[in-house]
């Protein structure tokens, strides 16, 4: 099954099921669905679905092993994302652009094992100076560019930065910033592009605007509210955190509950975290 197939299968069966996950947790007092047997139906139904991701995950160590000086101050679970993603960019001799590169640990590294120069574009001048710092001491070929990658007057100078190497990385662009990324690198006609997004809810649209012709064909509309689900999960929490996590939902609810009950107010009213 290609990609088209699969775009298409994905948004067909969201569609049909929408009532069961487009909703709102504390806008509810009793579920939205008539009863368990009509849920674990559609839940069956979309464990059929094919998984496009399985192909790429790996439980092997990384191909990688990295000396203990140069990964110094990179968090564990940091440090494992950024090995994973390194085993995944093809190996070239042409220069690397790392988009939203933070300190630059992606850079670095992927600089080091694969012996190739790499530019980050980051817009804290902190961190481009942290970064910088580091890359020399390591003696690394890896430059920075402070800037605003959402902001229109760089434009130009991102143009020209991508137009020079063959590969985009990001790890963690949140966002309108991967999808910056998407749409500089198509128009600089990159080769490689490696994006591994986060925090999709973070757009200025109300709603996601599909990038590619096949997906805006599709009647599938997806809010702000919708992206946000495929980030709530707690897959890397420990138990003392689920816990936690757990305790606080269910303060939560009860407090909307009473709330709506004492203020006659049946409307969410949404509390900081």
């Amino acid at each position: 099954m290609n990609l088209k197939e699969l775009l298409e299968q994905y948004s067909q069966a969201l569609s049909d099921s929408r009532a069961f996950w487009d909703i709102v947790a504390f806008e509810h007092t009793e579920l939205p669905w008539e009863s368990e047997s009509t849920l674990a139906r559609v839940l069956d139904d979309l464990r059929l679905l094919v998984d496009p991701v399985w192909a790429y995950e790996s439980s092997k160590a990384s191909e990688h092993p990295l000396p203990f000086w140069l990964i110094q101050g990179i968090k564990g679970r940091k440090l494992s994302q950024v090995q994973a993603f390194i085993d995944h960019v093809p190996k070239h001799s042409t220069i690397v652009t790392e988009w939203c590169a933070g300190k630059g640990h992606l850079g670095r590294l992927l600089s080091f094992t694969q012996q190739r120069p790499v530019v980050s574009i980051e817009w804290q001048s902190a961190l481009c100076a942290e970064g910088t710092e580091l890359a020399q001491h390591h003696r690394l070929p890896q430059t920075f560019i402070q800037q605003d990658v959402l902001a229109k007057d760089g434009d130009d100078k991102i143009q020209q930065t991508l137009r020079r190497c063959q590969t985009a990385v990001a790890l963690h662009a949140c966002g309108d910033l991967h999808i910056r990324l998407l749409e500089h690198a198509t128009e600089a006609q990159i080769r490689d592009i490696l994006v591994a997004p986060c925090c999709y809810h973070l757009i200025r649209q109300g709603h996601y605007e599909p990038l590619s012709k096949i997906a805006q064909q599709c009647d599938l509309r997806l809010s702000k509210n919708a992206l946000r689900l495929a980030a709530q999960g707690l897959v890397t929490a420990g138990k003392r955190e689920r816990e936690l996590r757990q305790t606080e939902l269910v303060w939560r609810l009860g407090y909307e509950s009473w709330r709506q009950d004492h203020l006659n107010d049946p409307h969410y009213q949404p509390l900081n975290s």
